[in-house]
């Protein structure tokens, strides 16, 4: 797994097997939110490396480099269809909240989460 700096205060993960990318996530400030909210962006992994733990790693990656960037909260959204997806940030300690937060351009996420840093 290995940074990719994408913006002042951002950053992307990669996940990869064997030099293919296999799964990627990254934060970012969370736009038309308070300063120390950030949100998880693009947290996704092929279907074969799940249960493998590029997700951990890389969740771990983005919670630890949103801390050290000075990030007090991380929000995330996600669709209901995708259920597994809600259950693995519910083990990071992520929790379901009643409205959107921010201005994501997000116009299909009807799951809203967040977590404190």
């Amino acid at each position: 797994m290995g940074a990719v700096p994408i913006a002042i205060g951002s950053a992307g993960e990669i996940g990869k097997q064997q030099s293919r990318i296999v799964a990627v996530a990254g934060f970012a400030p969370l736009a038309g939110a308070d300063p120390v909210t950030c949100e998880l962006r693009k947290m996704y992994a092929l279907p074969e490396a799940r249960g493998l733990g590029a997700g951990k790693a890389l969740m771990e990656s983005c919670l630890a480099g949103a801390r050290e960037a000075g990030f007090k909260t991380m929000y995330l959204e996600t669709v209901t269809a995708m259920t597994a997806a809600a259950k693995f940030y519910a083990q990071y300690g992520f929790t379901h909240l009643d409205r959107q937060l921010g201005h994501t351009g997000h116009t299909r996420c009807d799951v809203f989460m967040m977590r404190p840093l």
